[in-house]
């Protein structure tokens, strides 16, 4: 079971007065967070399938 949505990814505003290598580390480190909590969130639902098979087949015996 895969999460279909993918993090958005940030845009950068040239008038933000913003350094574009402070956005590009401040982005690049959002983006990491938001795809481990996305595998993270796939890992529970795959556990949580396993664990309900596994309760499925322990009750069929």
């Amino acid at each position: 079971m895969h999460l279909t949505t993918k993090p958005p990814l940030p845009r950068f505003d040239p008038d933000s007065g913003e350094n574009p290598f402070d956005f590009i580390l401040r982005a690049s480190a959002a983006h990491r967070a938001a795809r481990a909590a996305q595998e993270q969130a796939e890992w529970r639902q795959q556990e949580q399938a396993r664990r309900l098979i596994r309760e499925l087949r322990d009750a069929g015996d």
